[in-house]
C-alpha cells in the first residue's frame, strides 16, 4: 500500500504554482511470526495532478515532463 505522507506548494520562476505530493510505499518484510509486516519503501514525488517530480535537493524540485523547476514554498 502506498500513502501520501506530505503535500506542499511550489513555485516556478515564471510565477506558476504546482501542488507537490510526497508519497511513500509500503515493502513486504514478512516473517514467519508475522506475515503481514511491512517496512516503508522509498519516497516518491508527484504533482496533484500525477506528472512525476524529482527532487533537486535544498528545496527544488523538477516538474519531469515539462522540464521545469520549481521552489517549495515555506
Amino acid at each position: 500500500m502506498t500513502k501520501k505522507v506530505e503535500e506542499f506548494k511550489a513555485r516556478a520562476d515564471d510565477g506558476r504554482t504546482f501542488t507537490i505530493c510526497k508519497y511513500q510505499p509500503d515493502m513486504p518484510d514478512g516473517t514467519l511470526d508475522d506475515l503481514k509486516a511491512t517496512l516503508p519503501g522509498l519516497p516518491y514525488f508527484r504533482t496533484s495532478d500525477g506528472a512525476a517530480v524529482n527532487e533537486r535537493g535544498n528545496s527544488i524540485y523538477e516538474i519531469v515532463h515539462l522540464r521545469l523547476k520549481v521552489r517549495r514554498l515555506p
